[in-house]
Parts: C-alpha cells; structure tokens; sequence
C-alpha cells in the first residue's frame, strides 16, 4: 500500500476526520498480518479471514495524536521492505520480536477527503 485511511479523532472530542498515513518517502509499505483459510464442513465453501497486527503506540510522537485521550493509543506493525521474506517465514518468536514501531520520522499523516 501507498497510504492508509482511517477515520480517526485527532486527540479530542471532535467528529471523526479521515486521515492518510504513509510512509514519508513515498515508497510502498506492508501491514504484519496473520491469515487463515478454513473450509466450512456443512457447504465446502472456503472460507479466507485476516486480521492486522497492531502494537501500542501511547509513546509514538505521530500515532499518540489518534483517538480519543483516554483510549489507547494502538498502530499496524509496518515491517520493513528488507524483512518481508523473515516475516513470511517466522517462528512465534522471532515475529513477537519484529513487531516494532516504525519510526514517526518516516511516517506522515494528513486531513484526507472522501473519494
């Protein structure tokens, strides 16, 4: 992905605002996910679910400003390009430990309209 929207509250209790979030130089970015394929034993039908991780982010200087204050502060993990083909491949633990932050000075967010 090239950015992510999400209709969040900026810190405070004001309407939700659509914000783009992305990487500041632009590049491409993926989100760590977990992912499932389950049959559905009465129909046969395939059944495909994900979910995206997220870790807290009270302390991250751009992700804390999301979300009403006294909720918790919470961002996807965005692992970088080079560990992609480690994060396919990984034991519980070594995942646990690639769950990190990415840094808020590679990270932008801006006010974005409705398409």
């Amino acid at each position: 992905a090239r950015g992510l929207f999400d209709d969040e509250p900026q810190s405070g209790p004001m309407r939700a605002q659509r914000w783009r979030i992305a990487r500041a130089d632009a590049a491409p970015f993926a989100a760590a996910s977990l992912w499932e394929r389950w049959t559905d034993p009465r129909t046969g039908e395939a059944v495909i679910s994900f979910s995206m991780l997220t870790i807290n982010a009270d302390q991250h200087a751009l992700m804390r400003n999301f979300h009403q204050p006294a909720d918790e502060k919470r961002m996807l993990v965005l692992p970088p390009s080079s560990h992609y083909q480690e994060w396919l491949n990984a034991s519980p633990d070594s995942a646990a430990r690639m769950m990190q932050a990415m840094p808020a000075k590679e990270l932008v967010a801006e006010p974005a309209g409705r398409l």
